[in-house]
């Protein structure tokens, strides 16, 4: 599971901004093999400041049911020009 793309795509990135992952935890429910077939994943910020962000994600199987989620704070920094 990436936590970079909820945050890229989200519209906290701006112009002379970037960002960075403090930290993630991931827990598995359910184990994932061939069997489980393609699920989607999808991905969501829950919190969006100016400095600290944090972002949810989830993996399903093929049939609906949750195989392991996850969530990780952001740091939002300005760049040096």
């Amino acid at each position: 599971m990436s936590f970079s793309r909820p945050f890229g795509e989200a519209k906290l990135r701006e112009a002379g901004r970037a960002r960075t992952t403090l930290a993630f935890k991931i827990r598995c429910v359910c184990p994932i093999n061939g069997a489980t077939g393609p699920g989607p994943a999808g991905a969501k910020i829950v919190v969006g400041r100016r400095r600290i962000a944090t972002a949810e994600t989830c993996l399903v199987d093929g049939e609906g049911s949750p195989r392991s989620h996850g969530a990780a704070p952001c740091m939002l920094f300005d760049l040096q020009p």
